[in-house]
């Protein structure tokens, strides 16, 4: 028997950052659907790599709060961080306003 792996069709033509601590993601933000039985956030950035996906956090999705579609950004992932109750990834986001 062999297993294939069914991918969801939104994500077949693109990359989703799997990033590590201290990474950075720059682009153009070109929008957010909501994936999944829990309407997860997932964020289309068009980059010099090409289009990338980043899956929203409780941090993240309120650092998009900001977020305009056009918008140039970057992403740092500061890692995994200890809250109070649980841990949590953490992020920083900038708009450039040139």
């Amino acid at each position: 028997m062999t297993w294939t792996k069914i991918k969801p069709k939104d994500m077949e033509n693109s990359d989703t950052w799997k990033p590590e601590a201290n990474d950075t993601l720059e682009g153009e933000y070109t929008g957010v659907e909501q994936v999944g039985p829990n309407e997860s956030n997932l964020y289309s950035l068009e980059t010099e790599e090409g289009k990338i996906k980043v899956w929203g956090s409780t941090v993240l999705d309120g650092r998009f709060e900001e977020v305009k579609v056009g918008d140039r950004i970057k992403i740092e992932y500061l890692g995994k961080k200890k809250g109070q109750n649980n841990s949590y990834h953490d992020y920083d986001l900038w708009i450039d306003k040139d």
